[in-house]
């Protein structure tokens, strides 16, 4: 499976953990609250995206883990206050109306990252 799509689902998704995952769109999902960590850490994740999920609070502590992760997109999540550590792989950082979320993030460790938005 190399993309899975659970766009606006009004559930807690349920997340199978499948290693060659690339991408995950989890959009408009605003009963996501938090990442389940039983996710696992899909070694080919390229793609996470987790735009407006209004009530998404925090990312799992595992997010340094997914080692080939590019692009992470977070925009419109009101109630996210904290980033955790994310792993060098990363280029792109959308959080973009964010609005709760700390304005002393550190990504120093981020050193391919090409695209930062925190806009909002």
């Amino acid at each position: 499976l190399g993309s899975l799509h659970l766009c606006s689902s009004q559930q807690q998704p349920w997340l199978p953990s499948v290693p060659r995952l690339q991408k995950l769109i989890l959009d408009d999902c605003n009963s996501l609250s938090e990442l389940d960590e039983s996710l696992g850490c899909p070694m080919e994740l390229k793609l996470l995206s987790m735009r407006m999920c209004e009530n998404l609070i925090r990312l799992p502590d595992s997010m340094h883990q997914l080692l080939s992760l590019e692009i992470l997109i977070l925009g419109h999540c009101s109630e996210l206050s904290a980033i955790s550590k994310l792993h060098s792989s990363l280029i792109t950082l959308d959080a973009k109306d964010c609005t709760n979320l700390e304005k002393d993030l550190d990504f120093s460790n981020l050193t391919n990252l090409k695209t930062l938005n925190l806009q909002g």
